[in-house]
């Protein structure tokens, strides 16, 4: 039975972006990001949430990331990615650094708009765990279909466990669509 937690705190995450790296994420070509590891995707989208916060308050102070502001009104401007992307880049920029070291607590759970990540992989994740909101809300309500067929197959869970390959919505009816054609053009 699927609960949401009485989640009050979320760990902090630590983590180095480099000046080079800010520029490119902005600039990638192909516009999608998969990421490896939980962490991985908090870390991501806290980049997207840091500089929308640049954008919105300034840059006169050390932006960081908490549990809520990707859920507070007033950073929910629909600011494009790239937009987001580059403010952070300056800021690394104009500070003179060659790096930005900085903390997020992002908690994601279901209802959240993934800005950045499109696709992921991680491990099967236990029941009731911050984890686990984090995946439901990456593949909506289809997250029950795949945690019953893992229990039902023996999947291993935790960090020596199996992995799962999970995509947006859009990028999975891209994929299936992929899937189709091949399908066909071997029936051919």
């Amino acid at each position: 039975m699927w609960r949401i937690l009485d989640c009050t705190l979320c760990i902090q995450k630590k983590f180095l972006l480099s000046f080079r790296f800010s520029k490119i994420l902005p600039a990638t070509p192909w516009n999608q990001f998969f990421a490896i590891g939980t962490t991985s995707i908090r870390t991501l989208e806290s980049l997207y949430w840091l500089g929308v916060k640049i954008i919105v308050e300034g840059a006169r102070h050390y932006p960081e990331i908490h549990q809520w502001d990707a859920y507070n009104s007033i950073y929910d401007k629909n600011i494009p990615r790239s937009e987001a992307l580059s403010a952070l880049a300056n800021y690394i920029e104009k500070s003179g650094s060659e790096e930005y070291t900085g903390n997020t607590a992002l908690m994601i759970v279901p209802g959240y708009k993934f800005r950045i990540v499109e696709g992921m992989v991680t491990n099967f994740h236990m029941p009731q765990s911050t984890l686990l909101l984090l995946v439901a809300a990456f593949i909506g309500q289809s997250w029950k279909t795949v945690y019953q067929y893992a229990l039902e197959h023996d999947f291993r869970f935790l960090s020596y466990g199996m992995l799962g390959l999970f995509f947006q919505k859009r990028i999975r009816n891209y994929i299936q669509t992929i899937y189709y054609l091949c399908v066909l053009h071997s029936n051919l």
